[in-house]
């Protein structure tokens, strides 16, 4: 803005305007002019240097200090609004301005979500994906929700970072395509971020019990344990009755464990016995490649 300022001929008449601003907007409010800047011209002529002049408006660049506020009953500078809004407003003034000047941007956002809420990060992945339309896009992001509102569109192209053998790998973002209703949240954060959740142990639980028609524990033990699936009891379990302990625990497989833990937690027979992250990560991985067999 300060450059096109100066490129623009009528800013010759500014400096006369911006005195006439200063002295009957600004320098008549306080007295200041007669005392201090009298005697400080005074002792500067001692070293031949000419008068010294109060100002509040940069002559060169008259935007340096301008700051983007929101009006109320003062000028409140959009920083104190919060770092998510001050970075949508930002971006949003500057596309502005660009798209009246009918010029290209090249936007590069690290994390666009920190400090926003839900909704607004999906606001915003919308606004950045319709102006990518006229400009270049990159954002680096840990939010399952602008992950998910890039997938399956032509224009995104989504790649996702993995650390191999202390090397970055960079590799397009795999297909999702586990459930009917994908991509879900837990895929999401399984697959593009690496990270293992109960929610989505709980979901591929629960599909391949629809997915084999067995909705009881043991018929469901069964049909994860016979030759074709071959998944292995290694953990025991203790049912309650009525908060009871029953007299015989039962040896069942990784899944139904962790799945009993996380939906029985009155349990208190139970209590100590807790899976490791490991065995979340290795359960998970047992349940995918059932449903993708």
């Amino acid at each position: 803005m300060n450059w096109r300022f100066l490129k623009n001929e009528k800013s010759q008449n500014f400096f006369t305007e911006k005195s006439q601003i200063e002295k009957e907007k600004i320098l008549d409010l306080i007295d200041i002019k007669e005392n201090v800047f009298k005697k400080l011209n005074q002792k500067l002529k001692d070293f031949s240097i000419d008068n010294i002049d109060i100002s509040f408006i940069d002559g060169k660049a008259p935007f340096n200090n301008a700051y983007l506020s929101k009006k109320e009953y003062i000028d409140l500078p959009v920083k104190y609004l919060g770092s998510g809004v001050e970075m949508i407003i930002s971006l949003m003034f500057l596309e502005t301005m660009a798209s009246m000047s009918k010029e290209k941007l090249v936007i590069l956002i690290d994390e666009p979500e920190l400090h926003l809420h839900p909704s607004l990060q999906y606001k915003l992945s919308e606004y950045l994906e319709n102006i990518s339309k006229q400009h270049q896009i990159i954002v680096s992001t840990h939010s399952p929700i602008f992950f998910k509102n890039c997938i399956g569109k032509d224009n995104i192209q989504l790649l996702v970072a993995r650390i191999e053998n202390n090397e970055v790998q960079i590799e397009q973002s795999k297909k999702f395509d586990l459930f009917p209703w994908s991509p879900s949240w837990g895929e999401i954060n399984y697959f593009a971020f690496n990270h293992p959740t109960i929610e989505f142990h709980d979901e591929l639980y629960g599909y391949l019990q629809e997915k084999s028609k067995k909705y009881k524990q043991t018929e469901f033990e069964k049909w994860l344990c016979n030759k074709r699936n071959s998944v292995r009891k290694t953990k025991k379990w203790t049912k309650e009755n009525n908060g009871n302990p029953k007299c015989k625990e039962i040896e069942v497989t990784l899944p139904t464990f962790i799945r009993n833990k996380v939906h029985h937690p009155e349990n208190q027979t139970m209590k100590d016995k807790n899976f490791s992250d490991e065995e979340l990560k290795e359960s998970i991985k047992v349940m995918i490649e059932l449903i993708k067999r």
